[in-house]
């Protein structure tokens, strides 16, 4: 900016000069910028981006993704059937009052549910990459029946 400019402009209309153009706004449009209304980047419209919206396709493997949600519900099966088998344990070693069966039986138990937290965890993110596919897929708290 010539320094004739910057005299004209006060201290609180040179500070927001300066801020216009540190965001990359400018006074007047140069070459190479989009010409649109007053030269600030807008089309005649009021859009502020004056090149035409692009349509995006993304192609998904729906085969592998729809795979890899079977693969993580069969996880999830198979890990609340092993809390199923640990909490029988668990019973049973309170039934025996023996301290080291309950707390293994404890151990067991706490692992197991710790398994079937990160078996749901991917099956939540295995259903949500296939979810563009269009298939039936069931919540990971849907799979778990009561016992």
């Amino acid at each position: 900016m010539p320094r004739a400019r910057q005299r004209l402009l006060g201290g609180r209309h040179r500070r927001q000069h300066r801020h216009r153009l540190a965001q990359g706004g400018h006074q007047r449009g140069q070459p190479g910028d989009p010409g649109g209304v007053g030269g600030h980047g807008q089309s005649a419209a009021g859009n502020t981006d004056t090149t035409p919206a692009t349509v995006t396709f993304t192609a998904y493997d729906c085969t592998t993704l729809n795979a890899a949600t079977t693969a993580a519900q069969a996880k999830v099966d198979a890990a609340d059937k092993k809390v199923a088998k640990a909490k029988k344990a668990l019973k049973k070693a309170k039934k025996s009052h023996k301290a080291s069966k309950i707390k293994k039986a404890k151990k067991k138990l706490k692992k197991a549910k710790a398994a079937l937290k990160s078996a749901q965890a991917e099956l939540t993110a295995a259903q949500s990459a296939a979810a563009p596919c269009g298939g039936t897929s069931q919540s990971p708290m849907k799979s778990q029946t009561r016992r």
